[in-house]
């Protein structure tokens, strides 16, 4: 009985896809889902399938495409393949449409502080009730446009995150399959879990925080052009303090990215150390090598966690700063604007109330941008690590041609046989010559002895 209810609950599940406009609009599609929840705990077997372009195996094909043809390209003038530019051409439109969606957004943002306003005028000076509920109306809807276009940006901008990750992943892994023995030597099999799950996570949060970057800055340019409209020129003392705060930012913001890059350092070679432990855990028992292997994963450790201490004592110093400046400003501004002769009484009710409700609304954006700019730095040095990851050495596909016909077993032309050229120390290798159908002897070979050649 609870199978079948567990089953008819299931059925009833409605997907975006299937919406009418409406329920898009509102996202009432989500109410279903909401209700199965409600009753019993989702399973897996619970969720609707998804979409074909959100599949791991579509996102990391186009990815890899569109990398190879970057690549190519690049190569034919001299430079080299660009992760960054590969992702604003697969996902640059699905960026720009959630840009959009931000923009007005953040016109949406700052809109209800106007209607604040002239609602404060209205029942300052007693211009009648029909006015004030105009106001009110207009202060409501305001506010909850502000929120369905959150809503929507949100979900653009994390689906889009979330396809980012799976087509970086998928490619992490292809990629993996056909590294050279030269290539997967110096990358270990820690490193690249590493890409596949910590660097594709940095991606996820940066990606969902990417247009705080400019997003932030307009909001504060709005608040900022607000204030100066509202206080006249004392807003431009409060302005000077937030000037005096981007090179600070700036700094902490540096600072932070280079403890960054020192601790993924270390985070890589401490679970290169640990691989190599497991692999010959029994060579390790054997000789008895269990306290130099464990000093050594420990002060690996130690040194990355040295590290990441001084990078959370800057955040957390920038996280307070920043945060205890919209109070600066706010006692700043102020202080100017009574020194300039006018005066805090009921009579400036409206200007007061809504200067100060815009300076709480400043603290946001403020508090904010610090994290995102420390998120855009992580996934920046993440993206290092993978571009520097996608350029390694791969091996040929076509390399080796299954000819399933009645001729001959084994046919090789122009055939290599030598350790990879960068293992060599002068980079030569022996190259035999063509054997054909009928296994006839070697013509002969050329590169010094010992250097890998087969003869």
């Amino acid at each position: 009985e609870m199978a079948l209810e567990a089953q008819e609950l299931t059925t009833d599940l409605q997907h975006g896809r299937d919406a009418n406009a409406f329920s898009r609009l509102f996202m009432l599609w989500i109410g279903s889902l909401m209700s199965v929840g409600g009753r019993k705990e989702i399973e897996l077997s619970d969720l609707w399938t998804l979409d074909d372009t959100q599949r791991c195996t579509t996102q990391g094909s186009m990815l890899s495409r569109e990398w190879a043809a970057d690549r190519d390209a690049a190569k034919a003038k001299g430079k080299r393949a660009s992760l960054v530019r590969v992702w604003r051409h697969v996902y640059g439109g699905r960026l720009l449409r959630s840009g959009a969606v931000q923009f007005v957004h953040q016109v949406f943002q700052v809109l209800p502080f106007v209607f604040l306003r002239f609602l404060l005028d209205s029942i300052t000076e007693r211009r009648g009730v029909s006015e004030g509920l105009g106001w009110t109306f207009a202060l409501v809807g305001t506010l909850f446009l502000r929120a369905l276009l959150e809503n929507h940006y949100f979900r653009l901008v994390m689906r889009l995150a979330v396809d980012v990750r799976a087509g970086v992943m998928h490619f992490v892994y292809g990629k993996s399959l056909v590294l050279t023995p030269t290539a997967r030597q110096a990358n270990s099999l820690g490193q690249m879990v590493n890409l596949m799950q910590l660097d594709t996570e940095k991606l996820l949060m940066s990606v969902g925080l990417l247009h705080q970057a400019w997003a932030g800055l307009l909001q504060i340019a709005l608040i900022v052009a607000l204030l100066i409209f509202y206080l006249g020129p004392a807003a431009l003392a409060g302005v000077l303090v937030i000037l005096l705060l981007v090179p600070v930012s700036l700094r902490l913001t540096t600072l932070q990215r280079r403890y960054q890059r020192e601790s993924t350092r270390f985070t890589d070679e401490r679970v290169k150390v640990i691989n190599e432990v497991l692999q010959g855990i029994r060579i390790i028992k054997f000789y008895a090598w269990e306290a130099p292997f464990l000093n050594r994963i420990r002060e690996l450790r130690e040194r990355e966690l040295a590290k990441l201490r001084v990078k959370a004592i800057i955040k957390a110093f920038g996280a307070v700063f920043l945060q205890a400046a919209p109070a600066f400003t706010t006692i700043v501004t102020f202080g100017v604007y009574v020194s300039l002769g006018n005066e805090i009484s009921t009579r400036n009710v409206p200007v007061i109330f809504t200067s100060l409700a815009l300076f709480a609304q400043l603290r946001m954006p403020l508090m904010m941008y610090p994290m995102v700019l420390a998120m855009l730095v992580d996934a920046r040095v993440s993206a290092t690590r993978l571009e520097r990851f996608f350029h390694l050495k791969e091996l040929h596909g076509d390399a080796v041609r299954r000819d399933r016909g009645a001729g001959a077993k084994a046919e090789i032309r122009e055939g290599t046989f030598s350790w990879d050229p960068e293992l060599t120390t002068d980079g030569t290798s022996g190259r035999l010559a063509d054997i054909g159908p009928g296994g006839k002897p070697v013509k002969g070979s050329k590169g010094a002895k010992g250097k890998g050649k087969k003869e």
